[in-house]
């Protein structure tokens, strides 16, 4: 029995092997780190080179016309899905390389000169995360891991959130318009939002009438045909006439519901209306210092494997001389 019991390791065990295992490889990467200080130091001008050809390959690569910029922007969606408003952008960036075909290119597909073509880099939509399912848009799903089962924090079905990258924000209001144009013409989508338009229609004619009806029905109950008011005790309030609590919460649900259709009416410009126009963030995506830096680092890994390789090269020319 006592020979089972000291074979099962206990938490406290499993800790301690744990933290050995972690002084054991935070021990190999400090000797690691000295031998590359070593080789640093012996072979200088081979790191040194790596770090020239890291930073100027940073410096190349975010030079002001490869500085790329994002902007974004909600857009209303009024009868189209968001997966199809999806669809229709992904048929829009199928030329997002320069030249997929003579015939087929970004400015082909939005009718933009070449030149505004050229300055967008792509083209990205993003659902929208409705929580507590309220129509009000709360977060962006950027990162695509939302659910679309959770039944607490929805994907909204009337927002949708906009991307674009471009190499020159002067020219976004061009591509702006393009975009909306182009995804506002398509069939499908067209479909879609007549469709919304005739409900929206239908619920304000239906909304208005009730309204009508229950104006009347107040001014024969209070006007025209008074009822008489008596005042009785139940459960220790006082009641006065029944035609108030009837009449005056309809009326004002019903007034509720003619603004929200309203404010539906207002928003059914087109099928995907935008919130407000594009925003552009001020620094640049690829900034110097976000691309040069890994670069260096990538260069200076390298040029200390070459270092290593080049104090061993007489060791490695007689290993190849060899038969």
């Amino acid at each position: 029995m006592d020979k089972e019991t000291n074979r099962n390791l206990n938490l406290f065990d499993v800790m301690v092997l744990f933290a050995r295992w972690i002084g054991k490889m935070c021990n190999r990467l400090w000797l690691l780190l000295g031998q590359a200080a070593r080789l640093c130091y012996r072979q200088w001008w081979i790191a040194l080179l790596g770090i020239i050809i890291g930073l100027a390959w940073g410096l190349y690569k975010s030079r002001p016309s490869h500085q790329y910029y994002k902007a974004e922007a909600m857009a209303i969606i009024n009868g189209p899905s968001p997966l199809m408003i999806r669809q229709a952008l992904q048929a829009a960036m199928i030329p997002t390389s320069p030249q997929v075909s003579k015939t087929h290119t970004l400015a082909t597909t939005l009718g933009i000169p070449d030149s505004v073509a050229a300055s967008v880099r792509s083209i990205t939509c993003y659902d929208v995360i409705d929580c507590l399912n309220d129509g009000v848009p709360d977060y962006i799903d950027y990162s695509g891991a939302a659910s679309k089962s959770d039944t607490l924090n929805v994907l909204s079905d009337k927002y949708v959130q906009l991307r674009i990258m471009t190499y020159r924000p002067e020219l976004l209001p061009v591509v702006e318009d393009a975009l909306l144009r182009y995804v506002n013409s398509r069939p499908a989508v067209v479909d879609n939002y007549l469709h919304y338009c005739r409900s929206a229609e239908e619920l304000y004619q239906s909304v208005s009438h009730q309204i009508v009806y229950l104006d009347s029905l107040s001014r024969r109950l209070y006007v025209e045909e008074p009822v008489e008011r008596t005042i009785n005790l139940e459960y220790n309030k006082v009641v006065v006439g029944d035609g108030v609590r009837m009449v005056s919460p309809d009326l004002t649900r019903e007034r509720m519901q003619l603004s929200e259709a309203m404010t539906l009416s207002s928003n059914l410009q087109a099928p995907v209306v935008l919130v407000d126009r594009f925003s552009v963030y001020n620094k640049p995506v690829n900034s110097r210092a976000k691309t040069c830096l890994p670069r260096v680092l990538l260069c200076f890994v390298i040029a200390l494997f070459v270092a290593a390789l080049w104090e061993r090269r007489k060791e490695i020319l007689n290993f190849l001389r060899t038969r």
